[in-house]
Order: C-alpha cells, then structure tokens, then sequence
C-alpha cells in the first residue's frame, strides 16, 4: 500500500470537484421524501454517475409495522400540494408549496377549512398553552418545531402549527444565523407526531418576517386562516443503493462509505445538507475506480462498499435485512455536509470522531489526511506549506449514520464528515451557489484516502497508522495537562483522571491497527503495537504527576457510590429503541428534553452509558470513561437515568 501522504495525492489528482458539483446541483433541485418518485429519481442520477462501478438497488417496505432503527419511517408521505392564506381581517397568501416546497412540514395530512390563529409564544413546554384554547386552531409558535407539534396537535387538539423557531443550532453570533441577518429563511420542519403510524394535521414553516407580520395582524384583533393541504400517508417502499469496488485477498471484509440523499420525510432540498455528501461518495468511488485503472494505486485488499440511503433508517434497514453485513464491516466512513463554501456559510470541516467506548485509529488517521489536504497554502516567501482550509477533529456526536455503526449493538468503527456552523443549515438558502467544488475535492480527497487506507491496509502499512496514532494520543495528552493547569488545583483529581483515561483509550487505539490485519501478518507487528500502547500509557502516568506537581495537589480517590459495582446489561437487541421506550415510560420525551437542557452534552454521555451496558463493565468503571470524555457524570446520574429502562426490562444486570 502507499504511504497516506502518496494516497491523498493520487486522489487529490483524480477527484474532480466540479464533476461532484455538478452532481449536487442536479440532486438538490428534487423533492425527495423517502419512498418518493423524487427520492428515486435521486438515486437514478447516483446510478448514472457512477458509470460501470457495480450496483445495486435495494427496497424496504415501509408502513406502520415496519421497525428500521429507532427513527424507521411507518409509511411514505406524499405531498401534492399546500396554501395558507390570511382571510380575515384582510385577505392575502402567506405560503404556497409550489412556490417554496420547504413552507409544507414533513407528514402534513390534507386540508381544507378556515381557522383561528392563537400565538403561543415558544410553543414547546406545557406552561406556553396554560390558559389558552387551541382546539381546532393554528398555533403559531418560535419554539422547536417537533416540540411544538407534539404539544400543540397531539396533547392540545389544535388543527396545525405554523412553525417559526428556524434560527435554532447555531449559537455562536459571529455566524449571523439570526432572525435579522435572515429575516426571509424557511427552515425544514416536520411534525413528528406521537404516534408515526397514524399522523394528524398539518404545518408550515414561515419565515421571521412573516411571523412578524401575523403576530402585527393578532395585536390588532382576530386573525382567521385558510389552510388548503393536498397530501397522503401510506404503506410503500424507501429505497438505496449500494455499489462496490472488488477487494482482493480479504475480500470477503469490507469498507463502508455511507452518505444520504434525503432525511426522513422531509421536504429539504438542500445541496450541502443533504445532497453533498452523496455527490461526494459517487464521485470518490468514480476517483478511485480511475486511480486503480491507470495503475496509480494498487486494488484494495478489502472491498469497498458506497451506501446511498435515507438517513439512519436506511443504514438500519441495510444492516437489519442481513445482520452478516455488519459482521464483514471493519469500519465507515459517513459523508454528511462535505461541500460547503466556507467563506459563504461561515463552516469548518469537522472530522467527529468515534466515541471512546468504540476506540479506533481512524480518527487519528482520518485528521492526519486532513491535514494533508488542508497544507496547500504557501508561505509568503519560500515554498513552506502551510495550512489555506480550514478542519478541526470534534468528539463524538450522533446525529447521523455513523451513530448506527458505532452503536454497542454493533461497535463498528465510522466516522463523521460534517461541517459546522452553517448559517445557511436546514433553510432554503441552502443552494448549489453556497457549494464549493474546491470543499467537495478536498473533504471527498481526504475521506477517499482514509477510506482506501483502511481497506487496502498490510502490515508495514500499518505501523504508519500506529505511529499517527500514538502521535495524536500524545498530543490529546499534552492538551489535557495544559487544560487542567487552567482550570485549577481544585478541578486537579478530574483532570488527573482524565489524563489516565486518555491513556488507556489510547492503547486500545493503538491496538485497533493490528486487528486491520490476518493473524499471521499481525504478528508482525504485535511487538511494535503492545511496546508502543505500554509506553503511551506510562506517558500518560507521567503526564498525570507533571499535571498534579505543576498544581501542587494531589488526587486522592473519592469514596466508590454504593451502586458503582453494577454490571448492567442491554436487553434490547440493536439500537436504542427509543418508540417502545416513549410507549412505556410516557414521560421519558419530556424528561429527556429537561435533561437536554439542562447539560447540552447529555445526549452524548448517555449514548456512551448505554454503550457499555453490556454486562462486562461496572457503572464505577463506565462513569469514569463518559466524565473523561464529555465531562461530569456520576454513578448517581447513570443509576437515575437507568432506573425506569430496568423497571421497564430494557437494561439487566
């Protein structure tokens, strides 16, 4: 195999991204809800790009039996057509589907009547409809959408919801994703409703101003509306593609590269989310089906795999028909938002890494590509590179279809091609204009190359995978020392622990390389790996003591919780099955949202509790890994959190 340096070049060289541009630009036009005529007409331009590279077209019936992941869709929902207008106490159209197609929320049932409009404020909590009669009227509401419909149809009976909290997911001012600098953006939304299998009433997304202009016409007196809805919901089919590059001698394993093409229900025709990335896994396989042919990289030894699905629900639906398929699976590389224009939309290319519970070399190998494709800049005087894109490695986030793999039902290695902030993200100024061919060939050159390392990994290319590793757990390291003198002698004993954690992951990172090999060749290089995870967590030892003697503390272990020994285990088969949970335990959405609020990082830590709830690793050992990774988690918290999934027989011990 060639180096990883040799290996981005030679893609850099064959990927073309104006050939995935222009692939972008002819998906993101098409409405595409799952099991639609446009989401197939987006998988036929797929087909078509890909030329010869061998494919194939799989089909999952969908309807209100159908169980794909947690998040499946219970039928397919077709929309024809949707207006709202104001008739009193004037007479105007505020949306129209055929105009924009965004205005109509995903699973909006057909309609025809007038009704009441009632502002309720943020629209997501019990306390915003204390007091107010919303039966058989419009709630207009600035709150998270899917809350908002929950609240509003499925516990207070109100015919619809217009939907105006779009400036939500981007916190940071600078990125200018706020109600001024977009007063006329419409976000995709949906209605998510209680009960998938049987969805009622209808949505639309406006705009801040024209939730402005309603909110003008109720300080003035009654509004009445008109809503006209032409739409079904129906049993059917959601369809992918898959395509291979032919391995060699381990054929038999495989690489995945997982994009999607449409999200759900959803209406969003947006080109970086979601059309980008599978632009972007056409055209990598188009490049290295080429590199191949011209002799300029030698066939990978595993096969490579290209998944074209609905998000999530596709990767269930792919792995749930065959569970072998997973088993042949050594690691993913999922392409989300790839081709953002950074200058337009204020993005950063992330690299989200694999959670600790999942350890692997990939996020380290997957950041040094990055790397590698990032320094084309030249100093301005003499030839040094320097870095002229910008990326960064974030920790593990789910969100995507990465998040199915690295599931502990399945604990396969994937990682995450993302790019965030986007001030255009889920609107539709999300347009081919706000993608970059130049985004497209570097995100696609570097995910190609780690891909293709994976798959075409020996063993003296494997010791260049350990030595990136361990250089990147040493840095990780060196930044928790320097984190924890910052934050002061009395945070030391949680920085200290942190530090030896990072250690101990990364021995096992380090020894995820060996398991890329056939026993026989990874004795070769067994010595190097196990002498190398041995130093590494004697530095982080070291590093430990450098931390407490520049802080002049000590790290005394605290007390073990009573509950600390308890070995819990799923009972669940696959992924969290969030519907059956929400049917059992009717207060666990409310809950969950409480607890979101209230720590922002309480979905990843829960992510990874449930993880490693599988009877082999103690609460005391598990909380110790989830507080180095995402910060403050106690036994207490976990057995709380726990507590009604056992009562419920979803976790054991």
């Amino acid at each position: 195999m060639p180096s990883l340096a040799d290996a981005v070049e030679t893609f850099f060289r064959h990927y073309s991204g104006e050939r995935a541009w222009q692939l972008d630009a002819a998906l993101a036009v098409v409405r595409r809800p799952v099991g639609t005529a446009g989401a197939a007409k987006c998988l036929d331009l797929c087909v078509a790009a890909l030329g010869d590279i061998a494919s194939e077209r799989l089909r999952f019936p969908v309807d209100a039996s159908s169980r794909y992941g947690p998040h499946g869709p219970s039928g397919v929902w077709n929309p024809r057509a949707g207006r709202l207008s104001v008739v009193e106490p004037e007479r105007r159209l505020v949306a129209d589907f055929e105009r924009e197609p965004m205005v109509l929320a995903a699973l909006s049932r057909t309609a025809d009547g007038a009704h009441d409009l009632v502002d309720v404020g943020a629209g997501d909590r019990a306390e915003h409809y204390e007091g107010k009669d919303v039966a058989g009227k419009v709630v207009l509401a600035d709150g998270g959408g899917r809350e908002v419909a929950r609240m509003a149809i499925d516990r207070h009976g109100a015919a619809g919801v217009l939907l105006a909290g779009i400036y939500r997911g981007v916190d940071d001012p600078a990125v200018r994703r706020n109600k001024y600098d977009l007063p006329d953006a419409i976000v995709s939304a949906g209605l998510s409703p209680e009960d998938p299998g049987n969805p009622r009433g209808f949505g639309f997304a406006l705009s801040y101003r024209q939730a402005e202009e309603l909110r003008a016409l109720l300080r003035k007196g009654p509004v009445r509306l008109h809503v006209a809805v032409d739409a079904d919901f129906g049993p059917g089919q959601m369809e992918a593609v898959t395509a291979i590059i032919p391995g060699g001698d381990l054929a038999g394993e495989e690489v995945w590269v997982i994009a999607h093409i449409m999200e759900g229900h959803s209406l969003m025709v947006g080109a970086n989310d979601n059309c980008s990335g599978a632009a972007s896994g056409v055209e990598i396989f188009r490049a290295m089906r080429a590199a191949i042919a011209a002799g300029d990289l030698p066939a990978p030894r595993r096969t490579v795999r290209l998944l074209l699905v609905p998000e999530i629900s596709g990767t269930h639906a792919y792995i749930e028909g065959d569970p072998a398929r997973i088993r042949r699976c050594v690691g993913g590389v999922n392409l989300d938002m790839v081709g953002a224009d950074h200058a337009l939309t204020h993005a950063i290319t992330n690299l989200v890494c694999t959670p600790w519970s999942v350890p692997s070399c990939m996020n380290d190998v997957g950041l040094h590509v990055l790397s590698l494709v990032a320094n084309r800049g030249r100093l301005h005087q003499g030839d040094l590179a320097i870095p002229n894109f910008t990326y960064t490695a974030t920790p593990f986030a789910s969100a995507s279809d990465h998040a199915v793999l690295v599931d502990g039902a399945y604990r396969t290695p994937c990682v995450f091609f993302f790019e965030w902030p986007d001030r255009f993200y889920h609107t539709n100024h999300d347009t081919p204009d706000k993608v970059s061919p130049d985004t497209l060939r570097r995100t696609g050159t570097a995910a190609g190359a780690l891909a293709y390392a994976f798959a075409a990994a020996d063993a003296d290319s494997v010791r260049e995978l350990v030595a990136v590793a361990d250089s990147g757990a040493r840095r990780r390291l060196a930044a928790a020392v320097d984190a924890g003198v910052a934050a002061g002698a009395d945070h030391a004993a949680e920085w200290a622990e942190r530090v030896s954690v990072i250690g101990e992951v990364g021995a096992d990172t380090l020894r995820t390389a060996r398991t890329l090999l056939p026993v026989a060749e990874a004795d070769r290089v067994s010595h190097l790996v196990e002498r190398r995870a041995s130093a590494l967590v004697e530095a982080a030892q070291a590093e430990r003591g450098r931390l407490l003697d520049t802080l002049g503390a000590d790290a005394a272990p605290a007390a073990p919780h009573p509950d600390a020994g308890r070995r819990p285990r799923r009972l669940y088969a696959g992924s969290f099955p969030r519907r059956d949970v929400e049917s059992r335990i009717p207060e666990w959405s409310d809950r969950e949202r409480a607890a979101g609020r209230d720590d922002p990082r309480h979905g990843q830590k829960t992510f990874e509790l449930l993880n490693l709830c599988d009877g082999d690793h103690d609460l005391g050992g598990i909380c110790r890994l989830v507080q180095a990774e995402f910060g403050p988690f106690t036994v207490a918290r976990a057995a709380e959190y726990l507590a009604p999934l056992v009562a419920q027989g979803f976790i054991g011990e």
